[in-house]
């Protein structure tokens, strides 16, 4: 989904509003504006007798007061209908509440309204309760409450595998493959996961005493104070050997969807990757079904240097977002994107983006094809929120995804270049590894280090995948070999 996580006003207007991007400070003159009609004859301004004044004058106050009467019944008209139906729902909320056979609760009835009434719209408005705000909030924030840590996928337990980029726990000194000894005391091997969960969630309590033991052996006694941690959506990142020479390497970086911290999440990535040798670069857009609308617009304006980044349409009108100039630090780069069936709406904004703009081919299935936005409001007395379509989204070029409207080219975007997987079976085997986190880069050696010692798999190697096979060719220079076979 393409988020967007205040709604946006606009004056109406053709050319609409600027909308900057997220984590900018400036706005960048509008792209369209209305058209501008040159007449081709000349034309001279004549005196018009004061009878013609008169009788415009006349006609004026007259077309003045005939608008303000309609405009009163039309209001009128409004207000009577709107609460002539609010007394309808009312009389049918009552007539459950006396009648029907078993008792419901009237915050029941009136969450189950909400539901109807949003999901009648499309299949993307919906409301959420009280109980689910927590998991969209850690969708769109890309924050969740802990100390970040990933457990290693071994019989052992608590052993960590490695600490997350900026977490609390790498801060207080956890190391890749230290082992949780005791918790405030209490032997962490006695601990259920949602015992050990409870000591890290909450942060209020103050620091958390551990001791742990580290792969050599020692034991070291820490402090952690549980916060607000990134949970990760750039979750692959590694350099790929494409043919031995060093201009060849290639990164690699899968985005699982957007939060607002995934911009600073990618930058990190791809800055590594780079002080690693990378000159190409693999964005893997497969399965990612979208997230907040200003993260993939911000990542598309790192390789893209001026011109439109996307239009939005709305009751408000027609909105155009620029790229900024001096943001495009990755301009330089020779740039694939990988995707499939699921990848949608934020997804397709920054490889429609890239597509149009010529900054990467992409590689894959036609994607999904959801061209609207959603905006979210929060309803503060029901402690619940309001997801509802505000726009409908066009690529720099004008094309229009969205399956669901008539008028678009095709649902989705068509790659430049079509390769799927060999077998249903391989889909699913790629799509399970891009599913899980995979360790940072300035973990990765010493996990691969700690798997060569201890003979434990510690992290899947990649499955076979001729979709980025083909990509990795295209980076080359070269003709992609099962196309070539193939005859495609």
């Amino acid at each position: 989904m393409a988020l967007r996580l205040r709604a946006t006003t606009g004056s109406g207007a053709a050319s609409g509003p600027q909308r900057p991007l997220e984590g900018t400070t400036a706005a960048i003159p509008a792209l369209l504006s209305s058209a501008l009609v040159r007449s081709t004859q000349p034309f001279t301004l004549r005196r018009a007798p004061r009878a013609g004044f008169a009788q415009a004058a006349t006609l004026v106050l007259v077309g003045i007061l005939a608008g303000l009467v309609l405009q009163a019944v039309f209001d009128r008209y409004a207000t009577d209908t709107t609460a002539r139906q609010v007394a309808e729902v009312d009389q049918v909320r009552g007539l459950i509440e006396r009648t029907f056979v078993q008792p419901r609760d009237s915050e029941q009835l009136l969450d189950g309204a909400l539901r109807g009434m949003l999901g009648e719209l499309d299949p993307y408005s919906k409301y959420y309760d009280n109980t689910e705000t927590g998991d969209l909030e850690r969708q769109t924030s890309g924050l969740y409450d802990g100390i970040g840590v990933l457990f290693a996928p071994i019989p052992e337990r608590w052993r960590i595998l490695h600490p997350l980029p900026e977490s609390p726990a790498l801060a207080a000194g956890f190391r890749v493959g230290d082992l949780l000894v005791t918790i405030n005391g209490e032997p962490a091997a006695e601990l259920e996961l949602e015992a050990v969960r409870a000591h890290f969630a909450d942060g209020s309590k103050g620091p958390v005493a551990v001791e742990v033991e580290g792969l050599d052996g020692e034991r070291r006694e820490l402090e952690v104070q549980p916060a607000r941690t990134t949970d990760p959506t750039v979750r692959r990142v590694r350099m790929i050997d494409n043919g031995g020479d060093a201009f060849d390497r290639v990164g690699y970086a899968s985005i699982g969807s957007f939060s607002r911290r995934t911009p600073g999440e990618f930058d990190e990535a791809v800055d590594g990757l780079r002080d690693r040798g990378a000159r190409r670069l693999v964005i893997d857009l497969r399965g990612n079904r979208g997230g907040v609308l200003g993260a993939a617009l911000a990542i598309a304006n790192r390789f893209v240097e001026e011109g439109a980044l996307l239009q939005t349409e709305s009751r408000a009108g027609l909105e155009v977002t620029y790229a900024q100039s001096g943001y495009a630090k990755y301009a330089d780069m020779s740039v694939a994107v990988l995707m499939d069936g699921i990848s949608a709406s934020a997804s397709e904004v920054l490889a429609g983006a890239l597509q149009d703009h010529r900054a990467a081919v992409l590689v894959g299935e036609r994607s999904y094809g959801k061209g609207t936005v959603q905006s979210l409001t929060p309803l503060h007395e029901l402690d619940g929120v309001v997801r509802i379509t505000t726009a409908v989204y066009r690529t720099p070029s004008g094309r229009l995804i969205e399956r669901s409207l008539g008028g678009a080219w095709k649902a989705g975007l068509e790659p430049d270049l079509a390769v799927t997987p060999a077998s249903d079976e391989q889909a699913q085997l790629i799509a399970l590894y891009l599913s899980r986190y995979g360790p940072p880069l300035e973990h990765l050696s010493a996990v691969l280090a700690w798997q060569e010692s201890s003979g434990l798999a510690l992290v899947a190697p990649p499955p076979p995948d001729p979709v980025l096979d083909a990509a990795l060719e295209l980076l080359a220079g070269r003709r992609p070999v099962h196309v070539a076979e193939s005859g495609q």
